[in-house]
């Protein structure tokens, strides 16, 4: 009997995260609409998303996003040789972490969007998944930061399919009032 009173008090407070989740998201909605709208973004990383990169008002350029997550390469320098190795790992690990997570379940999908068709170039181009993983990571970063500046637009793949794809992800995430920011 005490087992299955601690299974349903980590269900109860695994709900109240996913509330706080999706609350977080419905005081956003167009920051959490283009975060979503990128295929491998789900809830705990557009709330994350949202949570410390905002509007991305104070990221001028991707690159200084990039930096912030710690996900640029390592430099040495050396009289004229300059070697990029492993990223750096010095910024945010909560966005590194979990945009990493998403990029390795992009990977796994179908290929149906230019950023899946970069993830499959990629990945026949380079042996390491984790060095893939980083890279269309990157890519997603790079991609939400411009649709934040560019008046919270949507990925051009929720677009393409009359947004019925995002429709579907966020029932699925039970943020179905999001939708009522969709263009009609």
């Amino acid at each position: 009997m005490m087992l299955n009173d601690q299974i349903n008090l980590v269900q109860l407070q695994l709900e109240n995260h996913e509330d706080r989740l999706r609350q977080i998201c419905l005081d956003h909605p167009r920051q959490a609409l283009a975060w979503l709208s990128i295929p491998g973004i789900g809830l705990v990383n557009a709330a994350t998303l949202i949570a410390y990169v905002g509007d991305g008002s104070r990221f001028s350029k991707a690159d200084q996003l990039l930096n912030y997550a710690g996900m640029v390469p390592r430099l040495d320098q050396s009289g004229t040789v300059d070697r990029h190795g492993k990223i750096t790992k010095r910024g945010c690990s909560a966005i590194r972490r979990n945009v990493i997570q998403g990029a390795q379940v992009l990977m796994k999908m179908k290929v149906q969007c230019p950023l899946t068709r970069f993830a499959y170039r990629k990945m026949q181009q380079c042996p390491f998944k984790g060095k893939v993983a980083v890279a269309v990571a990157t890519h997603m970063l790079r991609t939400g930061l411009v649709m934040l500046h560019h008046d919270n637009a949507l990925y051009v793949a929720a677009v393409d399919d009359n947004y019925e794809k995002l429709r579907r992800k966020l029932a699925e995430y039970k943020v179905k009032a999001l939708a009522n920011y969709l263009p009609k």
